[in-house]
């Protein structure tokens, strides 16, 4: 349940996962809000400082944890739009391009399909796979390795115009759709009804409504497709390197556990999943979830799940660090 608070935010008053109203709301904010020089030139662009106010609460029941005050879908959709002009070194345009793409992003942009490549390879997943779409590419390179695997469509769903310009112009990818986490999941229609594989980075973490995402998934999956979610931030393991304002950016409507994540695939239903530990680049431990998830035979789900876990809200309340890092102090 949200309600409106004013015309960029919302509070939500009830734990996505099993839906308790017994949320405590956390003493956080987000990196963004707490850099000045970021805060300022975003606050330039979007012309409100509705940012500002975004709140995290964990629920007292399961202790899940997301954004308990969140920018409303318009509200998203501009701090997506505006985002990577105010952070960037290079600003995505057509003339920057190349210099974006190899030179000041490589992680995103060659990093990640070379992880998970790798990943799909170790793990069987591109076996039989005739046809697969990408939510959130990064312009359209590992859709041209897929490609080039043998997978016969390859589709990619694209936030920035920019993304979807490099798809078709740099690797001819020619199968793009827009695809919002502002929107609800089911919004969104690509060319096909159904997949072999569906990909997607971050994407329970960054959804307004991971629930509806994983419904999306399953119905969206072929009778022995797969789906893999990569990077899913395992929250608790970056409590050993960053304070929790710094994990809660202005897009992560969820930090997740490996128990929260499991919770939500299970209140969805339809879907078995396997988690796995995946790297940083920057980090030894692993701080990442990597889920790959496919259809079962029952679509039961959707009602409240009961999560047990080791952190509540005093586990996240010890985290908050406000005064160790530089940024912050």
């Amino acid at each position: 349940m949200a309600t409106a608070t004013d015309s960029l935010t919302e509070r939500v008053t009830a734990c996505p996962l099993c839906g308790s109203e017994r949320l405590q709301e956390l003493p956080a904010r987000n990196l963004n809000s707490r850099d000045p020089k970021r805060a300022a030139r975003l606050a330039e662009l979007v012309r409100d400082d509705f940012f500002l106010d975004q709140k995290i609460s964990v629920c007292a029941d399961c202790s899940y944890v997301f954004q308990s005050v969140r920018p409303v879908p318009e509200g998203l959709e501009r701090l997506y739009a505006n985002f990577a002009g105010t952070v960037a070194k290079v600003t995505p345009t057509s003339e920057t391009a190349v210099e974006y793409f190899l030179a000041e992003n490589s992680k995103d942009y060659v990093q990640m399909p070379a992880k998970a490549l790798k990943f799909l390879h170790e793990h069987g997943l591109l076996d039989g796979v005739e046809s697969a779409i990408e939510l959130r590419t990064y312009g359209g390179g590992l859709l041209a390795i897929l490609r080039e695997r043998g997978v016969t469509h390859v589709e990619g769903g694209y936030i920035q115009e920019f993304d979807g310009e490099l798809a078709r112009r740099i690797f001819g990818i020619e199968s793009l759709t827009p695809f919002s986490f502002a929107q609800a999941p089911s919004e969104f229609e690509p060319s096909r009804p159904q997949y072999d594989l569906i990909l997607g980075y971050e994407a329970l973490t960054h959804s307004r409504d991971p629930v509806g995402l994983l419904n999306w998934i399953r119905d969206h999956l072929s009778p022995e497709g797969k789906a893999v979610l990569f990077w899913e931030p395992n929250t608790p393991a970056y409590r050993e390197f960053m304070p929790l304002e710094i994990v809660f950016n202005n897009f992560h409507m969820n930090l997740l556990t490996r128990d929260t994540l499991v919770g939500l695939v299970n209140r969805a239903g339809g879907l078995s999943v396997d988690v796995f530990d995946d790297y940083h680049p920057s980090f030894a431990s692993p701080l990442y979830l990597d889920a790959v998830l496919r259809r079962t035979g029952s679509d039961n789900g959707s009602g409240p799940v009961t999560v047990k876990s080791e952190y509540d809200e005093g586990y996240y309340r010890s985290w908050l660090k406000w005064d160790t890092h530089p940024v912050l102090a």
